[in-house]
């Protein structure tokens, strides 16, 4: 529950930072869609990138486990 809120909240702002001031958002429903769409894309980057990491960290950690050099 936790991930998924701090998840939310990065894409929020991220795509804040991307596509508008917020001050600006609510003028039209284009803008809100497009701020919508803006949300969900920067939060499916940031579980790709978590999950990149999460890989990466896990198989680190089995290489280092067996011994093995990087």
């Amino acid at each position: 529950m936790a991930t998924s809120i701090g998840m939310a909240v990065t894409g929020t702002i991220v795509a804040a930072a991307l596509s508008a001031p917020l001050a600006g958002i609510a003028t039209s429903p284009a803008d809100v869609h497009s701020f919508e769409n803006a949300v969900t894309t920067a939060t499916f980057a940031s579980a790709v990138i978590c999950t990149a990491l999460v890989l990466w960290a896990a198989q680190r950690d089995l290489r280092d486990s067996k011994g093995l050099e990087p």
